[in-house]
C-alpha cells in the first residue's frame, strides 16, 4: 500500500474538487485553498462545493484561504489553477516554499506570450523557480479527465510526467486509486503541449 500523502490542492473549481474528494476517500490528508469566500463557507458549512461541484459531500476535506497554510502543511502541492492565473500564484507560493515541495501542474493551456520559452505553463513554472534560486520538481498532469465523472468513481487514466522518471513513478504510485489510475511519463512539455491541443480538438 502506497505511503499516504500530504496533499494541497490550491483552486477548489471542479477539477480541483474532484481530486480533493477521490484523494480523501483514499485516505489521504488534503488541504484545499481558495480565494473565493463563497467556496469556503460553502465548503466549511456543508462540506460541499455548491458552486463548483454540487452534490459531492467531502467532510474529511480541510480548507483554507491562507497560502501560508498550505506550504506549511503539505509535501504535494497541487495546482487545479486557470491558466491565466497559475503563474501569479506560483508567485505568491515561492517565497514559503522549500525544497521538498513538489509542484503538480493541472493547467490546460498556454503560458502568455510574454514568459517566451515553450509557451508551455510547466516551463514558465520552472523558470520562475530557477530565477528564484530554487529547483522544486514540476509534475504535469493531464489526459481525458472530466471532473463530474472523476467525482462519481468513474475509472479515469492521466499522465504525470516529468522531466525525472522516478519522480513521475512516485507520484503515480502514491497519487493513484482505484479509480484514478495515473501513468507516469517523462516529457512533460509534450504531455502538456497534447493536453492544450486535446481542447482545441474538442472544440
Amino acid at each position: 500500500m502506497a505511503k499516504m500523502a500530504r496533499i494541497g490542492i490550491l483552486g477548489l473549481g471542479n477539477w480541483g474538487t474532484a481530486l480533493a474528494l477521490v484523494w480523501c476517500k483514499d485516505g489521504h490528508n488534503v488541504l484545499g485553498w481558495t480565494v473565493e469566500q463563497e467556496v469556503y463557507e460553502s465548503m466549511m458549512t456543508i462540506h460541499e462545493n455548491k458552486k463548483y461541484l454540487p452534490g459531492h459531500q467531502i467532510p474529511e476535506l480541510d480548507c483554507t484561504m491562507e497560502i501560508s497554510d498550505v506550504t506549511e502543511s503539505c509535501e504535494i502541492l497541487v495546482l487545479a489553477l486557470p491558466s491565466s492565473v497559475i503563474l501569479e500564484v506560483v508567485d505568491m507560493l515561492i517565497p514559503s516554499l522549500r525544497p521538498s515541495h513538489l509542484l503538480v501542474d493541472l493547467a490546460k493551456g498556454l503560458a502568455p506570450s510574454s514568459e517566451g520559452g515553450s509557451g508551455m505553463i510547466s516551463d514558465s513554472i520552472e523558470r520562475r523557480l530557477s530565477d528564484a534560486g530554487m529547483s522544486n520538481q514540476v509534475v504535469v498532469m493531464t489526459g481525458p479527465t472530466i471532473a463530474p465523472e472523476v467525482a462519481r468513481g468513474v475509472i479515469t487514466n492521466a499522465v504525470v510526467a516529468c522531466h525525472d522518471i522516478g519522480v513521475a513513478e512516485r507520484v503515480a504510485e502514491r497519487l493513484s486509486t482505484d479509480s484514478l489510475i495515473l501513468t507516469p511519463g517523462e516529457d512533460p512539455v509534450g504531455a502538456e503541449l497534447w493536453g492544450a491541443y486535446k481542447n482545441c480538438v474538442a472544440l
